[in-house]
């Protein structure tokens, strides 16, 4: 009896330490692919107007890029290491600055932190981001002030 007990509690043990661990790997799975950006602070300006055009992000297991098109050819913009803590809520993501075009003085970036929360919803997201000493707990009450929302791009 008292083997079955630990048996028992050992496979819960078990299992829910399996689903836990499943967690993250669900989430990057659901933000993973092509994401357009549609709006930044509610409006367009610039730079956000012209990604909005031209620009996505591609996002991949614990990468996102920043891609635009010019003519016929694609120029990566930028590129971030990206962590995301989905068990807290909001949830949470630090982007690590990990190459900006063009190089020069944009080069002094290179190793900037951006922390925010995120959140997302099917095909959306949207995310709020900071420096990493005072990062944006929430989003606002009231407005997307400040926060940039990304559409997935569908499959052709």
């Amino acid at each position: 009896m008292r083997t079955g007990v630990l048996v028992c509690a050992a496979l819960i043990f078990t299992g829910t330490l399996t689903g836990a661990a499943d967690e993250p790997a669900k989430e990057w799975e659901n933000l993973q692919g092509k994401w357009k950006v549609v709006v930044k602070d509610g409006k367009a300006d610039y730079p956000w107007d012209y990604i909005a055009k031209n620009g996505w992000f591609v996002i991949a297991k614990e990468k996102a890029t920043l891609v635009i098109r010019e003519g016929k050819e694609e120029l990566k913009l930028a590129e971030f290491a990206v962590k995301i803590d989905a068990s807290k809520s909001p949830k949470v993501v630090t982007l690590t600055v990990e190459y900006i075009a063009p190089e020069g003085e944009k080069a002094k970036q290179k190793g900037k932190k951006l922390v925010g929360v995120y959140s997302i919803d099917g095909d959306t997201v949207r995310i709020m981001l900071g420096e990493e000493k005072n990062p944006p707990k929430s989003f606002p009450v009231k407005g997307d002030e400040g926060v940039t929302t990304l559409k997935r791009e569908k499959k052709k």
